[in-house]
């Protein structure tokens, strides 16, 4: 930081030096100060692609997502063939829930480079947050032809097929997204999920065992664990597993609720009615 600083005393309009002293400062996470350097970069240089980039991701890091939006925009005026740059600029319109505006993104970007896996795999998950699931379908089907080891890709298609009531279909997806992967806890997690919504407790029961083996602050597995636990009258591994998703998360209200139903039904009231308080 230093260096770029003196060059910047010896020569204040020298873009490059901005541009790299917002790089170290967005590195370390300082990126209100990282986007004051990046802005003075492209003030002197107009057309400073790489300094725009990072200012947009700088932005988005600070949420910032319509600061965000406007710098990758201005990216591809000058590089309207930046594959990578449309996709990102869906994933900020995506999150904002601008999801047509997120699918052109995707199309474009598939258009430039027909094997643009994240594009299709993109489009998949903004297809299938509308509910159009053959279309959701149809494109992480695509993206698992171009890349057919893409455990994230076979990780969704089980949760689409879930909401599509293909239930084997599901299974198999979870599955394969794990054999790619043998450390994916979110797949066992949501494997855990389906096998309980089927009554095949003790396969849950594995399931969400495994993601938290992998992954022992997984605070989703506690409590999924936890509900299992309840059902199978285990209130006391069913507390246990409560307590470890809030040591977790301290904030993870439905786990703080699901604790205070549980010692309820021990007959902790007081203690009860303490977590369903913390909960509201």
């Amino acid at each position: 930081i230093q260096s770029y600083q003196n060059a910047l005393f010896i020569e204040s309009d020298y873009a490059e030096a901005h541009n790299n002293l917002g790089n170290v400062l967005k590195e370390i996470g300082q990126f209100d100060k990282a986007i004051e350097s990046y802005e003075k970069a492209v003030a002197l240089k107009p057309d400073y692609i790489e300094a725009y980039y990072s200012l947009g991701d700088s932005f988005y890091e600070f949420g910032k997502l319509e600061d965000t939006i406007k710098c990758y925009k201005r990216v591809l005026e000058y590089r309207p063939n930046f594959t990578g740059m449309h996709n990102n600029l869906g994933n900020v319109l995506r999150e904002l829930g601008r999801f047509q505006e997120a699918v052109l993104c995707y199309e474009k970007a598939i258009s430039i480079d027909t094997d643009f896996v994240e594009g299709y795999f993109n489009l998949g998950i903004t297809f299938q947050g509308l509910s159009k699931f053959d279309s959701a379908l149809l494109n992480y089907k695509k993206a698992i032809e171009i890349k057919s080891n893409y455990a994230e890709a076979f990780n969704n298609l089980g949760t689409l097929y879930k909401e599509m009531k293909d239930f084997d279909s599901s299974i198999k997806s979870y599955q394969k997204a794990i054999d790619i992967k043998s450390d994916y806890a979110e797949a066992y997690n949501n494997l855990g999920i389906l096998y309980k919504e089927l009554g095949q407790l003790d396969k849950a029961l594995i399931s969400h065992e495994n993601a938290i083996n992998i992954r022992p602050e997984y605070d989703e597995a506690h409590n999924n664990l936890g509900i299992l636990y309840m059902e199978l009258g285990q209130l006391d591994k069913s507390i246990k597993s409560y307590k470890q998703a809030i040591k977790a998360n301290a904030d993870f209200i439905e786990a703080i609720n699901n604790l205070g139903i549980a010692l309820m039904n021990l007959g902790h009231t007081q203690e009860a009615i303490q977590h369903y308080q913390k909960a509201l």
